[in-house]
């Protein structure tokens, strides 16, 4: 999911769901047309009422990766997030917007495996502010490291940036030039 599109229905739903007993109370049709914008509202809806039950039930949010992936909905990805950004726990949230940077930053690829990405954000993680680190990572991934036309002309990475060092062409694209008509930009 964007994060342009979650910012755009996040207050609202902060607004009408504050507290997860309020959240647990809501209808499931309620709840999906509150998320609507973000897709897959059905399904999300369910997830999210159950997950309001679970912790009206429980009265506490759990503070590691194993009792959060047990909540309803809440995979590896969501939950190293939260623990990124809510604890500032140096954990590996992996998507593929983050493979796609790490690759093509750190290897020179177009995107790096599953398991070369977390070993990459478990350093990078390591020191400093996990939390912004990891939306760093998130940021680039939305641009200027787009999937099919990145802007490497815009990059604040340009100058160490192994896949424009070597003019690779995304998988499906091209990358966008300044004004130099070389595929990378350069």
């Amino acid at each position: 999911t964007r994060a342009d599109a979650v910012a755009t229905v996040w207050p609202s739903f902060v607004r009408d769901f504050p507290t997860p007993h309020q959240l647990a109370a809501a209808s499931e049709s309620r709840i999906a047309l509150s998320i609507r914008p973000l897709g897959l509202a059905q399904k999300r809806a369910a997830y999210l009422k159950q997950l309001g039950e679970t912790l009206s039930r429980s009265g506490t949010v759990p503070t590691n990766l194993a009792d959060l992936m047990a909540l309803p909905g809440v995979g590896p990805y969501s939950a190293g997030v939260f623990l990124a950004s809510w604890r500032g726990d140096r954990t590996a949230p992996v998507d593929s917007n983050v493979r796609r940077v790490l690759g093509r930053v750190a290897l020179g690829t177009d995107i790096a495996d599953r398991r070369q990405a977390a070993h990459l954000v478990g350093r990078l993680l390591s020191k400093g502010d996990a939390a912004t680190g990891l939306f760093a990572l998130l940021d680039f991934g939305a641009a200027p490291c787009r999937p099919r036309q990145p802007v490497c002309h815009m990059c604040p990475a340009g100058s160490f940036c192994a896949f424009k060092r070597a003019q690779v062409t995304p998988a499906g694209g091209r990358t966008s030039s300044a004004s130099s008509g070389s595929p990378s930009g350069q």
